[in-house]
């Protein structure tokens, strides 16, 4: 198939939809307006002329001062300024002509998605229509955004190189399966959108519209290659990437820096069952939000040049990892990881879930959590640190271990019946385990 890169070079339409009000309208009865789920409410009044109530439509929405009898009410009311107080309502204007409302985005490009529902005694009627469909620069579905003016289909190779254009709108596109995907460095816009919009930054809200590129459709056969970060450049300091259902093998060369504190700048969801992620530098986060999943079978986390700091990824509580192995960098995790799993350098903090099999040959593991952990081995200059978290805790299997400068921190006693394995004698060996304790030999097979 082709190659597409990405090009942005779309002119920005303005959106423009229409309130059309008909039939006969009775004081009390209700016109709603629904913008992600929050409602501006007109209660008509006296004067139900289907022109009156378009103009009181209006004035509610922009906040304007009420003409006519005056006796309409709303939700927000007048007093508290309409729909411009609503963050998702402030960035549209109304104006009125006859019986039609006509809404416009203020920004060209930038979409939004409204209901009208009306509620009358008689047959009166508030129609939404779309007049002008948005689109732009930044929207995946626009053809001019596109290498030889051709949205990507599935087969084709997308490259995101050489462009600050971000990639916001019409990103669900779970039923294109692309050969591969790539993002250089020098790809420095975003794509996808933050999870509160601050558009207007005195009104800002939860955004609702598709927040993740979604590729890779459900039930996918293919094995696609999805690359982050190749070559020089700053980097994209926000790509929230929905890998959907389809199996998909991820490598992280690099990442650009975060532009929400709180938000790794490359950002994954989703996946199926067989999909690999290894990160060699950069910020990586795997379903970071509350309510945000991810399936990995295998996680690599790397390193280039200094292996302590290279590389940090963070699993959130929906995060299901199945195997970690982890050569530097720091890893965060917040979920349950029943695999086994290898630490061979950098650090490694484990807050919430139990593990199964953790095996420490380099590097500092760290338990803040309470939950079990199945298995532990810790050899040559490995430690297994217990001492941030003064919760009690379980391991379950006797600890294995080797010699060789490894180290086995719990001066708290917080794991409980502990049981301990030594190996390869006691030479090199570091055991912290508080005090007040017996030490009892005994022959292991």
């Amino acid at each position: 198939m082709a190659t597409r890169r990405w090009e942005g070079n779309a002119v920005d339409v303005t959106q423009v939809d229409t309130i059309t009000i008909a039939n006969t309208w009775a004081t009390g009865d209700t016109c709603t307006m629904t913008i992600n789920g929050k409602n501006v409410v007109l209660t008509a009044g006296t004067d139900v002329s289907t022109t009156n109530i378009a103009t009181a439509i209006k004035e509610i929405w922009n906040g304007d001062t009420q003409t006519g009898t005056g006796d309409h009410t709303a939700i927000p009311s007048f007093d508290d300024f309409g729909g411009d107080s609503i963050g998702e309502f402030a960035g549209i204007t109304a104006t009125s002509s006859g019986a039609v409302v006509t809404l416009s985005a203020d920004v060209a490009g930038v979409p939004f998605t409204l209901t009208v529902a009306a509620t009358t005694a008689g047959n009166g009627t508030a129609t939404r229509g779309a007049k002008t469909t948005c689109t732009g620069r930044h929207f995946f579905d626009n053809a001019d955004n596109w290498s030889d003016d051709t949205v990507p289909v599935t087969g084709d190779d997308i490259v995101f190189q050489n462009s600050d254009v971000d990639l916001l709108y019409a990103i669900d596109q779970n039923g294109t399966s692309p050969d591969s995907i790539k993002i250089y460095q020098s790809y420095t816009g975003v794509s996808g959108l933050d999870e509160n919009n601050t558009d207007i930054p005195d009104k800002p809200y939860r955004e609702y519209r598709d927040r993740f590129l979604k590729m890779n459709e459900s039930g996918d056969s293919r094995t696609n290659e999805l690359t982050i970060g190749i070559g020089e450049g700053s980097g994209s300091g926000r790509l929230n990437l929905d890998l959907h259902s389809g199996e998909t093998n991820v490598v992280v060369y690099n990442s650009g820096q975060r532009t929400n504190p709180s938000i790794p700048p490359v950002n994954i969801i989703g996946g199926g069952s067989s999909n690999t992620i290894e990160v060699l530098r950069g910020d990586v986060g795997l379903a970071v939000a509350d309510g945000d999943t991810t399936t990995v079978a295998t996680l690599r986390i790397g390193y280039v040049e200094n292996r302590d700091f290279d590389s940090r990824v963070y699993i959130g509580a929906s995060g299901a990892v199945a195997v970690v192995h982890k050569e530097g960098g720091h890893l965060t995790s917040w979920s349950g990881m029943s695999g086994t799993h290898r630490l061979e350098g950098g650090t490694w903090d484990h807050h919430e879930g139990n593990l199964g099999t953790v095996k420490i040959r380099g590097g500092r593991f760290r338990q803040y959590s309470d939950g079990t952990l199945t298995t532990l081995q810790v050899s040559q200059d490995g430690v297994a640190d217990f001492s941030r978290d003064i919760r009690a805790k379980v391991i379950t299997n006797p600890v294995e271990i080797y010699g060789n400068g490894a180290s086995l921190i719990d001066p708290f006693k917080t794991i409980g019946s502990l049981v301990v394995d030594i190996n390869e004698g006691v030479n090199g060996l570091n055991l912290d385990l508080g005090q007040n304790m017996r030490l009892t030999r005994g022959n292991v097979a």
